[in-house]
């Protein structure tokens, strides 16, 4: 699949290919929202280093469906027997086989990417390479890694071995310890379209929408009404608060994504008053809406919403009450949009 397909973000992929060929980087952060291709990104990028023809990050194909393969199957015994295009090492990594690339992402079932799996790759990154010049390691899902997990990760970010690289990829950066940030290269992915992500792979038309919030017990909870009360905060009280907490955050899984997906947003709000960034990795309707929100909020309401969004998440992640710190927030963003209010009257 060439880097192109890509859309958004092929220029960055290609310019971090040609960088991986000259002058690499130990160790790069790829972040974005859901649905942005980061890990489809990253290893395309492992396939560059360890293909042993050319061209392994433009991979032709997965193994489910590739064309030399398929027309052997579809044309049974008799059928002239084609070679895969694919060199050794590139059907290695896509069985997920090859002895000097590493994945690790979050299991199903768990709320974070756990530290035994964390020393798991630190101890496989130190052995020597069996087929490759150097180790590979792709660390999905790295924003639910536990701060001891960071921690024992950040040794390796200081000091990596010889060669190798790692690719940690977060959808949100800030839920990164600082010491780890500081040690990555970072690489901003925006969000493909929604055609392209159904193109591109089948399983990225199921991830996060712009214009929808994480999933909730099975289906997606509509963001418009997240908008709808970031666009009046200061009318959430405590009965609203209540309201939001039961409906969107009852379960730690479901709290979880929709606390990511504020934290998102409220970077996002935070890049635009700081940086003048427009919101341009977002759809047409939601840039909108996020716009709008975050001209008529003032700069230390959307840095409150954003401290206690992460706050709230990593509460959660250490067990705490998913709904009471949903509730909790909601008060807060609350308070502070009003507080603000009064601030502006005040200067009248």
């Amino acid at each position: 699949m060439p880097l192109s397909s890509l859309n958004a973000n092929h220029i960055l992929l290609e310019e971090l290919a040609r960088e991986l060929r000259t002058r690499p980087s130990h160790c790069y952060l790829l972040c974005g929202p859901r649905g942005a291709g980061k890990m489809l990104g990253a290893h395309a990028l492992a396939l560059g280093l360890l293909c042993e023809r050319s061209g392994g990050e433009n991979f032709c194909c997965t193994l489910a469906d590739c064309p030399a393969r398929a027309a052997r199957v579809a044309s049974g015994r008799s059928a002239r027997r084609e070679r895969c295009a694919c060199c050794a090492a590139c059907v290695q990594v896509a069985l997920g086989v090859h002895p000097d690339c590493y994945v690790i992402d979050r299991q199903p079932g768990r709320f974070e990417v756990s530290i035994e799996q964390v020393r798991a790759l630190i101890s496989r990154l130190g052995a020597k390479a069996v087929r490759a010049r150097a180790p590979i390691a792709i660390i999905g899902d790295a924003d639910t890694l536990s701060p001891p997990a960071q921690h024992a990760l950040l040794k390796t970010l200081e000091e990596p071995p010889v060669g190798a690289v790692l690719f940690v990829i977060a959808h949100n950066e800030r839920a990164l310890l600082a010491t780890v940030r500081s040690r990555l290269r970072l690489a901003r992915f925006k969000l493909l379209p929604p055609e392209q992500r159904a193109a591109v792979r089948p399983e990225l038309a199921d991830a996060l929408d712009a214009t929808a919030a994480p999933e909730a017990d099975g289906a997606f909870a509509p963001a418009e009404r997240f908008f709808e009360a970031l666009a009046s905060p200061h009318g959430i009280d405590a009965a609203a608060a209540r309201r939001m907490a039961e409906e969107f955050f009852r379960d730690r899984e479901q709290a979880a994504s929709n606390f990511e997906w504020l934290a998102l947003r409220f970077e996002e709000m935070l890049r635009f008053k700081l940086l003048g960034d427009d919101f341009a990795g977002l759809e047409a309707k939601t840039a909108a809406a996020m716009k709008k929100i975050a001209t008529a909020t003032d700069l230390e309401t959307v840095l409150t919403g954003l401290d206690y969004a992460l706050r709230a998440l990593s509460a959660i992640r250490a067990m705490a009450n998913p709904a009471l710190q949903a509730e909790n927030w909601w008060l807060t963003l609350g308070e502070a949009a009003r507080e603000q209010a009064a601030n502006t009257r005040t200067q009248e």
